[in-house]
C-alpha cells in the first residue's frame, strides 16, 4: 500500500509504522517549520501548539500520528495548512494598522518537494479519501485532512473531529470538541463554510 494512500484513507497505523523512519528531533522540527511552537505574533495571545522532541518509543509513535503529548490548537493547525498551500511559512498576524508588535517575522521558504507531495496527498484526501463529501465543493478543487484527537480518560477514549485544508488562497481549520470523526462532523462543515463563501 502506498503511503499516499495510507493518507488518504488516515491509517494510523501506516503512520506509526513510519516511526522507524524518523527520530523525535526531526519531527519537531517539521512540526517547527510549519510555525508549531513558533513566538506567539498574532496580536492577542494566543497558542501555537508544541510537538515533543522524544525518543521514547512509545511517545514518538504517538507523536508521529499527533497523539500523546502533542498539543495543537485551530490557530496552529490553519497555520501549518497554509505553509503548504503557500509554500512558505508565514507568522500569523491580525491585519491592523498599526501592525500588532513583532508581526514583521521574514517568511520562510519550505523544502518545495516536501510540500508538493503533501499537496497532492491532501488533495488525494477529498479526491478518493476521508474527506470525498468535499469533492463537488463550489469554488474550485479543496485540498485537507481529516484527524481526530483523544481527550480524556475515558476507555476508550473520547475524540475531538478536525478538519483543516484549503481552497485557492484560503486556508481554514474545523474543530467540533467530542465530535468524533473529522470526517464524519469537522469535514462538513468545512464543506459548508466554503460553499457560503463562494455565493
Amino acid at each position: 500500500m502506498p503511503f499516499s494512500s495510507d493518507f488518504a484513507h488516515s491509517c494510523n497505523t501506516a503512520f506509526v509504522g513510519s516511526a522507524r523512519r524518523i527520530t523525535g528531533k526531526q519531527l519537531a522540527a517539521a512540526a517547527t517549520s510549519l510555525g508549531y511552537g513558533r513566538p506567539d505574533t498574532l496580536g492577542v495571545k494566543a497558542f501555537t501548539g508544541s510537538v515533543p522532541d522524544t525518543d521514547d518509543p512509545v511517545g514518538h509513535a504517538a507523536a508521529v500520528i499527533g497523539q500523546g503529548k502533542v498539543l495543537a490548537s485551530p490557530l496552529a493547525v490553519v497555520g501549518a495548512t497554509a505553509a503548504v498551500a503557500a509554500g512558505k511559512w508565514t507568522a500569523p498576524r491580525l491585519v491592523t494598522d498599526p501592525a500588532p508588535e513583532g508581526a514583521s517575522v521574514a517568511p520562510q521558504q519550505l523544502d518545495a518537494t516536501s510540500v508538493g507531495s503533501l499537496r497532492d496527498m491532501m488533495r488525494s484526501v477529498v479526491t478518493g479519501g476521508t474527506a470525498t463529501v468535499l469533492r463537488n465543493t463550489p469554488g474550485g478543487p479543496v485540498s485537507g485532512k481529516t484527524g481526530t484527537a483523544e481527550f480524556g480518560s475515558d476507555n476508550p477514549p473520547k475524540t475531538h473531529a478536525w478538519f483543516t485544508g484549503f481552497q485557492g488562497d484560503i486556508a481554514f481549520a474545523v474543530i467540533v470538541e467530542d465530535g468524533g470523526f473529522g470526517a464524519e462532523s469537522a469535514a462538513p462543515i468545512a464543506g459548508d463554510f466554503l460553499a457560503r463563501l463562494a455565493q
